[in-house]
């Protein structure tokens, strides 16, 4: 009616509340809605550009998603549970790999490399082959020292590159290649890291800088960010 004309119903604001985590497969884009989920976890959608459509994919709370060809895996977190799922794209068939907290997940060949997370600390690399995942074989531990934050864990070689948080003190970068009896701290103080090969990139809290480090050359390339 001419009553109803130019009338634009009111938007509610919303403010989302927890975790999102964000990854793309197969031209689409998957990601958790941290309005459709509980405390630490969101339920996973997925949205196709082409067809501006978004689909629930998983209902359960989920904390982190990790592709390997056609399987998902995620991370779910109901309450302060957490467990590690496997997904077969093509058939939906879902199966448990474990039932610890599971993050920065590496896949190499038939296995898969992760970091356990414990709420009191002392997070260590593991390692599972895709081929105990459904049995009764234990994960293998492949490194379990200084606690490693859950802020980005990377693997060159045989070397891998994480961020450890100590009893006191900042944050720092550290790598740790397996054999070697300790990892090795690389003096720079570091929040989130990211990695491309032996090259990491790094957020420097202390500095409040992005800083990029290879072969033990520092150089900032943005400062000023907080």
């Amino acid at each position: 009616t001419d009553l109803m004309a130019g009338f634009v119903p009111p938007v509610e604001p919303v403010t989302p509340a927890g975790n999102t985590v964000v990854a793309v497969y197969n031209g689409e884009i998957y990601y958790t809605d941290p309005t459709d989920g509980v405390l630490y976890g969101a339920c996973l959608y997925k949205y196709d550009p082409t067809t501006d459509q978004h689909v629930k994919v998983i209902a359960d709370d989920v904390a982190g998603i990790w592709f390997s060809g056609d399987q998902l895996y995620y991370s779910t977190c109901i309450l302060t549970n957490y467990a590690l799922f496997r997904m077969d794209l093509t058939t939906g068939e879902t199966v448990k790999v474990n039932s610890d907290r599971c993050e920065d997940l590496i896949f190499e060949g038939e296995y898969i490399y992760y970091l356990e997370v414990h709420l009191t600390g002392s997070n260590r690399i593991m390692r599972i082959s895709v081929f105990d995942i459904g049995t009764d074989a234990e994960p293998e531990v492949i490194y379990d020292d200084k606690n490693i934050a859950v802020t980005g864990m990377f693997k060159s070689g045989n070397t891998f590159y994480f961020v450890v948080t100590p009893a006191l003190g900042k944050q720092k970068l550290y790598k740790y290649t397996v054999g070697d009896t300790k990892a090795t701290d690389l003096g720079e103080t570091a929040f989130e890291l990211v990695a491309d090969g032996d090259t990491l990139y790094f957020y420097d809290d202390y500095d409040n800088a992005i800083k990029r480090y290879v072969g033990g050359s520092v150089t900032t390339l943005v400062s000023g960010v907080t």
